[in-house]
């Protein structure tokens, strides 16, 4: 059996439910989460920021994230090989070191502003 057969016989699981409705629930801190991540994705390129919250999500183990963020990341362009090879960054030729620096710091949790760095 090929790639391809595997693939065109592959089911997908279905979609995940949303885990709380914050809009409906709590609407300031809805809003507040809201204004939290405009506020993080001010100045950063919108794939480079796909792949923060992919390795964000990665690292708290949340599949729903991880579900919706690679969606996201898809959907904009990103390439598959580079989601997943996200997890193993400081080893892939795919990603960028300036992108792999930016892994780094969601791995330590640390979002002071960084410099870019090229291979």
């Amino acid at each position: 059996m090929t790639m391809n057969e595997v693939h065109e016989s592959t089911e997908l699981l279905p979609e995940h439910a949303p885990r709380l409705d914050w809009a409906k629930f709590a609407p300031e801190a809805y809003k507040a989460m809201i204004r939290l991540d405009t506020a993080a994705g001010l100045g950063v390129e919108p794939t480079l920021l796909n792949l923060v919250k992919i390795r964000a999500s990665q690292i708290n183990r949340c599949a729903f994230c991880l579900d919706m963020h690679s969606k996201d990341a898809l959907a904009a362009g990103e390439s598959a090989e580079r989601i997943i090879q996200l997890n193993a960054w400081t080893e892939s030729k795919t990603l960028l070191h300036g992108e792999g620096d930016r892994s780094d710091r969601a791995d330590r949790g640390d979002h002071r502003t960084h410099r870019r760095i090229r291979p």
